[in-house]
């Protein structure tokens, strides 16, 4: 059987020139209440590359506390994958400390709420290396009467010159009774970098909803 209680803290280390993946999968058998709470700390030394897919498909009675940090090396990538389609409640922040030149952190995160689900998701990338790079993509579906907080920083501190940074939200609301907070932030101690942020929130495209109803969909249906 499965333990309903999880806590766990994991270290990744990589070798240099390396190319290593790492995929965690939380789920819960049942209806049993279950909680997890999670560090996972990567430390990406130079050129190395680190992919870390994480999914959290709990269930609705579930609770899920997650955090992450990586340090990233000259010219080593950490590529984050987020999946939140679980839990009662979900509070999970990733931060890629960008230390050297050319270091990269990338996070690609979907996530879906419905029902009473409440969701808090923190992503930081800190820029200290010059032409140091990131990128955070998010993007997610709310339903019911589901509540989500999205907070995305980027932080260019002195010293990361010629470094690249953005971030973008897009959410898809279903229903007029979610609510969805999008607070995209930029920070900056450094003039010569570039930083985008934008987030964005709709209904299904118009358009969209007509065809699928063209092919014999009622409206709710489509």
């Amino acid at each position: 059987g499965g333990n309903p209680m999880v806590i766990d803290h994991n270290i990744v280390v990589s070798s240099p020139d390396s190319r290593s993946t790492l995929v965690m999968d939380y789920s819960s058998e049942g209806e049993d209440d279950t909680f997890h709470g999670g560090i996972t700390k990567i430390y990406a030394v130079e050129n190395s590359v680190v992919n870390i897919i994480k999914i959290q498909r709990m269930n609705d009675r579930s609770y899920n506390f997650d955090s992450n940090i990586a340090y990233i090396e000259r010219g080593a990538v950490v590529n984050w994958i987020s999946i939140e389609i679980g839990s009662a409640i979900s509070a999970s922040n990733y931060t890629s400390i960008l230390k050297d030149e050319a270091s990269e952190g990338n996070l690609y995160s979907i996530y879906l709420g419905d029902g009473d689900r409440k969701m808090d998701l923190e992503y930081n990338m800190i820029h200290k290396g010059r032409r140091s790079i990131s990128n955070i993509e998010t993007k997610g579906v709310l339903m019911d009467r589901a509540t989500k907080v999205f907070r995305g920083n980027l932080d260019f501190k002195r010293g990361a010159r010629l470094s690249k940074g953005m971030e973008e939200e897009s959410v898809v609301l279903l229903d007029p009774t979610v609510k969805s907070h999008s607070i995209p932030a930029l920070m900056c101690d450094e003039d010569d970098v570039q930083g985008e942020h934008a987030a964005s929130a709709g209904q299904v495209d118009r358009d969209q909803l007509l065809y699928l109803m063209s092919r014999g969909l009622d409206f709710n249906e489509a």
